[in-house]
Protein backbone atom coordinates (compact mmCIF):
# COMPACT_ATOMS: atom_id res chain seq x y z
CA UNK A 1 0.00 0.00 0.00
CA UNK A 2 2.65 2.05 0.52
CA UNK A 3 4.55 1.57 -2.72
CA UNK A 4 1.18 2.33 -4.09
CA UNK A 5 0.76 5.29 -2.39
CA UNK A 6 3.74 6.77 -3.40
CA UNK A 7 3.53 5.14 -6.98
CA UNK A 8 0.06 7.05 -7.22
CA UNK A 9 2.17 10.88 -5.81
CA UNK A 10 4.85 10.97 -8.41
CA UNK A 11 2.30 9.97 -10.98
CA UNK A 12 0.22 13.11 -9.80
CA UNK A 13 2.80 15.30 -9.81
CA UNK A 14 4.04 14.17 -13.24
CA UNK A 15 0.76 14.89 -14.31
CA UNK A 16 0.37 18.07 -13.14
CA UNK A 17 3.92 18.86 -14.40
CA UNK A 18 2.94 17.65 -17.54
CA UNK A 19 -0.28 20.33 -18.10
CA UNK A 20 1.46 22.85 -16.85
CA UNK A 21 4.24 22.10 -19.27
CA UNK A 22 1.36 22.36 -21.77
CA UNK A 23 0.45 25.75 -20.63
CA UNK A 24 3.91 27.15 -21.73
CA UNK A 25 5.22 27.27 -17.79
CA UNK A 26 8.87 25.41 -17.82
CA UNK A 27 9.60 25.95 -14.50
CA UNK A 28 7.70 23.28 -12.25
CA UNK A 29 10.13 20.33 -12.18
CA UNK A 30 9.30 17.58 -10.15
CA UNK A 31 10.84 16.67 -7.07
CA UNK A 32 13.11 13.25 -7.34
CA UNK A 33 12.08 11.01 -4.66
CA UNK A 34 13.64 7.62 -6.01
CA UNK A 35 16.10 6.49 -8.05
CA UNK A 36 13.87 3.38 -9.42
CA UNK A 37 12.23 3.76 -12.97
CA UNK A 38 9.52 6.36 -11.70
CA UNK A 39 12.73 8.68 -10.35
CA UNK A 40 14.49 7.86 -13.86
CA UNK A 41 10.95 9.12 -15.66
CA UNK A 42 10.89 12.45 -13.24
CA UNK A 43 14.84 13.10 -13.88
CA UNK A 44 14.17 12.88 -17.51
CA UNK A 45 10.92 14.92 -17.59
CA UNK A 46 13.45 17.79 -16.11
CA UNK A 47 15.63 17.38 -18.58
CA UNK A 48 13.64 18.12 -21.18
CA UNK A 49 11.88 21.09 -19.19
CA UNK A 50 15.39 22.94 -18.66
CA UNK A 51 15.62 22.20 -22.66
CA UNK A 52 12.40 23.40 -23.59
CA UNK A 53 13.16 26.43 -21.18
CA UNK A 54 16.37 26.99 -22.95
CA UNK A 55 14.55 26.70 -26.57
CA UNK A 56 11.70 29.13 -25.29
CA UNK A 57 14.64 31.87 -23.74
CA UNK A 58 16.22 31.72 -27.40
CA UNK A 59 12.93 32.24 -29.60
CA UNK A 60 12.25 35.34 -27.22
CA UNK A 61 15.61 37.05 -27.51
CA UNK A 62 15.85 35.92 -31.39
CA UNK A 63 12.12 38.18 -31.45
CA UNK A 64 13.52 40.81 -29.48
CA UNK A 65 16.21 41.44 -31.81
CA UNK A 66 14.91 41.34 -35.13
CA UNK A 67 12.26 44.09 -33.49
CA UNK A 68 15.08 46.00 -32.06
CA UNK A 69 17.13 45.77 -35.32
CA UNK A 70 13.53 47.33 -37.24
CA UNK A 71 13.09 49.91 -34.35
CA UNK A 72 16.72 51.49 -35.43
CA UNK A 73 16.82 52.35 -38.61
CA UNK A 74 19.97 54.46 -39.13
CA UNK A 75 23.58 52.35 -39.24
CA UNK A 76 24.79 53.81 -36.07
CA UNK A 77 21.61 53.19 -34.25
CA UNK A 78 21.38 49.58 -35.06
CA UNK A 79 25.09 48.81 -34.50
CA UNK A 80 24.71 50.50 -30.73
CA UNK A 81 21.66 48.62 -29.97
CA UNK A 82 22.73 45.33 -31.68
CA UNK A 83 25.71 45.52 -29.88
CA UNK A 84 24.48 46.11 -26.34
CA UNK A 85 21.59 43.37 -26.37
CA UNK A 86 24.92 41.02 -27.38
CA UNK A 87 26.72 42.42 -24.87
CA UNK A 88 23.97 41.76 -22.24
CA UNK A 89 22.59 37.87 -23.57
CA UNK A 90 26.20 36.70 -23.16
CA UNK A 91 27.77 38.39 -20.78
CA UNK A 92 30.64 39.23 -22.92
CA UNK A 93 32.57 42.18 -20.95
CA UNK A 94 33.72 43.92 -24.07
CA UNK A 95 33.00 44.13 -27.44
CA UNK A 96 33.00 46.08 -30.57
CA UNK A 97 31.08 45.79 -34.22
CA UNK A 98 33.16 47.24 -37.01
CA UNK A 99 31.27 48.03 -40.67
CA UNK A 100 33.41 46.32 -43.47
CA UNK A 101 33.46 48.39 -46.93
CA UNK A 102 36.62 49.64 -48.33
CA UNK A 103 38.08 49.68 -44.93
CA UNK A 104 37.71 48.27 -42.02
CA UNK A 105 35.69 50.51 -39.50
CA UNK A 106 34.65 50.35 -35.79
CA UNK A 107 30.75 51.87 -35.49
CA UNK A 108 30.17 50.99 -32.09
CA UNK A 109 31.96 49.83 -28.92
CA UNK A 110 31.96 48.65 -25.25
CA UNK A 111 35.60 48.71 -23.36
CA UNK A 112 37.60 48.17 -26.12
CA UNK A 113 40.93 50.71 -26.09
CA UNK A 114 40.66 51.83 -29.63
CA UNK A 115 43.90 53.42 -29.36
CA UNK A 116 46.13 50.60 -28.56
CA UNK A 117 47.94 48.81 -31.71
CA UNK A 118 45.73 45.78 -32.61
CA UNK A 119 42.42 47.52 -33.23
CA UNK A 120 42.85 48.42 -36.75
CA UNK A 121 42.26 46.82 -40.14
CA UNK A 122 46.20 45.15 -40.39
CA UNK A 123 44.95 43.48 -37.55
CA UNK A 124 45.87 39.22 -38.70
CA UNK A 125 42.96 38.08 -36.70
CA UNK A 126 40.41 40.34 -38.91
CA UNK A 127 42.19 39.78 -41.86
CA UNK A 128 41.46 35.66 -41.77
CA UNK A 129 38.15 36.62 -40.60
CA UNK A 130 37.06 38.25 -43.23
CA UNK A 131 38.76 36.11 -45.72
CA UNK A 132 37.61 32.78 -44.73
CA UNK A 133 34.36 34.03 -43.66
CA UNK A 134 34.25 31.76 -40.82
CA UNK A 135 34.17 32.71 -36.53
CA UNK A 136 37.69 32.67 -34.89
CA UNK A 137 37.67 31.57 -31.05
CA UNK A 138 40.89 31.97 -28.56
CA UNK A 139 40.75 30.81 -25.57
CA UNK A 140 43.27 30.95 -22.44
CA UNK A 141 45.81 32.25 -24.82
CA UNK A 142 48.77 34.76 -23.52
CA UNK A 143 48.00 37.28 -26.45
CA UNK A 144 44.74 37.89 -24.70
CA UNK A 145 44.51 41.68 -23.28
CA UNK A 146 43.87 42.92 -19.93
CA UNK A 147 40.59 45.35 -19.78
CA UNK A 148 41.35 47.89 -17.45
CA UNK A 149 37.86 48.82 -15.37
CA UNK A 150 39.39 52.25 -13.67
CA UNK A 151 39.19 50.21 -10.38
CA UNK A 152 41.11 46.39 -11.55
CA UNK A 153 42.56 44.83 -14.58
CA UNK A 154 41.11 41.91 -15.90
CA UNK A 155 42.54 39.17 -17.53
CA UNK A 156 40.36 37.99 -20.88
CA UNK A 157 39.87 34.66 -21.02
CA UNK A 158 38.16 34.44 -24.63
CA UNK A 159 37.48 36.29 -27.50
CA UNK A 160 35.44 35.66 -30.46
CA UNK A 161 35.51 37.11 -34.13
CA UNK A 162 32.71 36.71 -35.94
CA UNK A 163 32.02 37.64 -39.43
CA UNK A 164 28.74 38.91 -40.47
CA UNK A 165 28.29 38.09 -43.94
CA UNK A 166 25.00 39.25 -46.55
CA UNK A 167 25.52 37.77 -49.71
CA UNK A 168 28.48 35.65 -49.32
CA UNK A 169 30.10 39.17 -48.98
CA UNK A 170 31.32 40.25 -45.26
CA UNK A 171 29.53 43.58 -44.57
CA UNK A 172 30.47 43.77 -40.32
CA UNK A 173 32.44 42.34 -38.04
CA UNK A 174 32.41 41.42 -34.23
CA UNK A 175 34.78 40.91 -31.74
CA UNK A 176 33.37 40.05 -28.11
CA UNK A 177 36.03 39.33 -25.33
CA UNK A 178 34.96 37.63 -21.87
CA UNK A 179 36.07 36.14 -18.66
CA UNK A 180 35.00 32.65 -19.77
CA UNK A 181 34.05 30.47 -22.52
CA UNK A 182 29.90 31.59 -23.27
CA UNK A 183 27.91 29.08 -22.99
CA UNK A 184 26.73 26.60 -25.92
CA UNK A 185 23.32 28.50 -26.29
CA UNK A 186 25.15 32.17 -26.39
CA UNK A 187 26.89 30.38 -28.95
CA UNK A 188 24.30 29.06 -30.69
CA UNK A 189 22.00 32.59 -30.32
CA UNK A 190 25.21 34.60 -31.96
CA UNK A 191 24.65 32.30 -35.23
CA UNK A 192 20.94 32.74 -35.29
CA UNK A 193 20.81 36.43 -34.71
CA UNK A 194 24.00 37.29 -37.05
CA UNK A 195 21.99 36.71 -40.45
CA UNK A 196 19.52 39.15 -39.01
CA UNK A 197 22.28 41.61 -38.26
CA UNK A 198 23.45 41.57 -41.33
CA UNK A 199 20.17 42.46 -43.14
CA UNK A 200 19.73 44.96 -40.74
CA UNK A 201 22.83 46.66 -41.10
CA UNK A 202 22.92 45.81 -44.73
CA UNK A 203 19.08 47.54 -45.25
CA UNK A 204 20.94 50.68 -42.77
CA UNK A 205 23.50 51.00 -45.66
CA UNK A 206 20.87 51.28 -48.16
CA UNK A 207 19.04 53.89 -46.43
CA UNK A 208 22.08 56.16 -45.91
CA UNK A 209 22.96 55.95 -50.15
CA UNK A 210 19.19 56.71 -50.37
CA UNK A 211 19.37 60.11 -48.27
CA UNK A 212 22.79 61.24 -49.93
CA UNK A 213 21.44 60.35 -53.16
CA UNK A 214 18.19 62.64 -52.15
CA UNK A 215 20.48 65.18 -50.74
CA UNK A 216 22.35 65.41 -53.96
CA UNK A 217 19.56 65.19 -56.23
CA UNK A 218 18.29 68.24 -54.21
CA UNK A 219 21.91 69.80 -54.35
CA UNK A 220 21.45 69.32 -57.92
CA UNK A 221 18.26 70.51 -58.26
CA UNK A 222 18.51 73.72 -56.57
CA UNK A 223 21.54 74.39 -59.00
CA UNK A 224 19.46 73.91 -61.72
CA UNK A 225 16.66 76.15 -60.69
CA UNK A 226 19.44 79.06 -59.93
CA UNK A 227 20.85 78.29 -63.80
CA UNK A 228 17.43 78.71 -64.98
CA UNK A 229 17.30 81.73 -63.04
CA UNK A 230 19.98 83.16 -64.44
CA UNK A 231 19.48 82.54 -67.87
CA UNK A 232 16.03 83.48 -67.96
CA UNK A 233 17.72 86.69 -66.65
CA UNK A 234 20.28 86.64 -69.07
CA UNK A 235 17.11 86.35 -71.73
CA UNK A 236 15.16 89.38 -70.66
CA UNK A 237 18.48 91.26 -70.75
CA UNK A 238 19.23 90.15 -74.44
CA UNK A 239 15.20 91.09 -75.00
CA UNK A 240 15.88 94.43 -73.84
CA UNK A 241 18.54 94.95 -75.70
CA UNK A 242 17.15 93.87 -78.90
CA UNK A 243 13.99 96.12 -78.26
CA UNK A 244 16.76 98.93 -77.75
CA UNK A 245 18.40 98.27 -80.77
CA UNK A 246 15.67 97.76 -82.86
CA UNK A 247 14.45 100.87 -81.57
CA UNK A 248 17.53 102.64 -82.51
CA UNK A 249 17.48 101.39 -85.75
CA UNK A 250 14.62 102.73 -86.41
CA UNK A 251 14.89 105.70 -85.38
CA UNK A 252 18.50 105.95 -87.38
CA UNK A 253 16.05 105.03 -90.43
CA UNK A 254 13.90 108.38 -90.02
CA UNK A 255 17.04 110.31 -89.33
CA UNK A 256 18.20 109.17 -92.74
CA UNK A 257 15.28 109.57 -94.46
CA UNK A 258 14.47 113.27 -93.01
CA UNK A 259 18.60 113.81 -94.71
CA UNK A 260 17.37 112.33 -98.03
CA UNK A 261 14.03 114.58 -97.67
CA UNK A 262 16.28 117.83 -96.87
CA UNK A 263 19.09 117.20 -100.00
CA UNK A 264 16.34 117.18 -102.23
Amino acid sequence: MVFTDKLRKQFTQLSKATEQTYAGKFDNKIEIKSKDEIGKLGMAFNKMLDELKKREVARNEYAEFITLINQNPTLKEISDAALKKILDAGDFIIGGLYSVEDELKLISSYGLNTEKPGHSQNNSFFKKVLETKQSLELIDEESLPVVSTGLVELKLKYLLFLPVVYNNKPVALLELGSLTRPREEVRDYLEKIKDQLAIGITNARALLQLEKLVADLKILNDEYQKQNIQIKEQNETLLYLHRELTAQTEELEKQKQKAIELTD
